[in-house]
């Protein structure tokens, strides 16, 4: 506190979230000083958020219709809408898996010439559309969410994705995974890796429910999730039992009802993250993030040229004919039996 104390110019002066940044370096507990600053009245916050830089990115090379219809879609797909029509706000990984499959065809289409989402036929959805499969659902789904809410809020006079059968995305079986890596982690020195890979392996259980796992949810040699009770299995009961021990001899007075802890989470009521987890697994190749939704390469969206720009910005009135580039699918990747998916993170 005194570090941030003396970036204070003045009496009423506001210490700004970047000011922060600096006990980042020095271990010092920069966001839990934060919250008590905020709490006063002496900081403000100044970040900017990591999915306004990513949309920014992103759309960078489309027109600036586009990209100012794709900012109304963006803002209610965040934040919500209380006015006609009422949408209620999506998760940030719903809306940035949206716009990077509807990626493809936009770039596709600002390289073409048209210059604004009004713009799009039926035709022209139904010409950038794969013919089938995942490629064909997880397009189609972003196309139509984005035009879904923007005909709603009168951005656009039409739908062009209403009544077009995208289909559905395939489920993909996961492949089998060398015995020896889930071996290794169940005789794993580290506790926490040892019981949430023995969850994982005899139990199923998910990268959300293990997550979100408290302590009161592990008695009398169950597992209660998602409104079930599981009998744990020996092995896995062994190993949570070494767990609690752990915990109990490093966390004795933490405040956190979560079953797992780190140093840092064990100082607030937040669970730990899920990259903590899908380390804790030492599944080689990692645990695909996104694996329940895409488990494939992402295709790298092609890039508008700039002759389709300065056809935008000078509202030429015939578009240049650039030849839209092949839709490239996208090539399976081999997925292991031991996966931890997304719970409850629908898109």
């Amino acid at each position: 506190m005194r570090i941030l104390l003396g970036f204070l110019d003045g009496p009423g002066a506001v210490i700004t979230a970047s000011d922060a940044v600096v006990l980042a370096g020095t271990g010092l507990p920069m966001n839990r000083s934060l919250e008590i600053l905020v709490a006063a009245g002496m900081a403000g916050e100044d970040r900017i958020p990591a999915i306004e830089a990513w949309f920014t990115k992103q759309t960078t090379r489309l027109p600036e219709p586009m990209v100012t219809e794709l900012r109304r879609w963006f803002d209610v797909m965040l934040h919500g809408s209380r006015t006609p029509s009422r949408r209620r706000p999506r998760t940030q990984i719903t809306t940035r898996l949206h716009l990077a499959w509807a990626l493809p065809a936009l770039s596709a289409w600002a390289a073409e010439g048209k210059c604004s989402l009004r713009e799009i036929s039926r035709a022209d959805v139904r010409a950038i559309l794969p013919p089938s499969g995942n490629p064909r659902s997880t397009l189609g789904q972003g196309l139509r969410s984005i035009f879904t809410v923007l005909r709603a809020k009168r951005v656009v006079f039409t739908d062009p994705t209403a009544r077009i059968n995208i289909g559905f995305r395939q489920p993909r079986q996961p492949l089998p995974l060398d015995i020896r890596f889930v071996r290794e982690a169940l005789t794993s020195p580290d506790p926490a890796r040892a019981a949430i890979v023995a969850l994982v392996a005899f139990h199923g259980l998910r990268l959300g429910q293990i997550r979100d796992l408290q302590v009161t949810d592990a008695r009398d040699g169950r597992l209660h999730v998602g409104g079930r009770a599981i009998l744990l299995a020996g092995p896995a009961r062994t190993r949570l039992a070494a767990w609690l021990d752990y915990r109990a001899r490093h966390w004795p007075r933490t405040a956190n009802p979560h079953l797992f802890l780190t140093m840092r989470s064990a100082l607030g009521t937040r669970p730990v993250c899920d990259r903590w987890i899908k380390l804790k697994t030492g599944v080689p190749g990692g645990v695909q993030p996104s694996a329940k939704i895409a488990s494939c390469t992402k295709p790298t969206p092609p890039a508008a040229t700039s002759a389709a720009s300065a056809t935008c910005s000078a509202s030429a009135s015939q578009p240049q004919n650039a030849t839209p580039p092949p839709s490239t699918t996208p090539t399976s990747s081999k997925r292991p039996a031991l996966v931890l998916e997304q719970s409850g993170r629908r898109p």
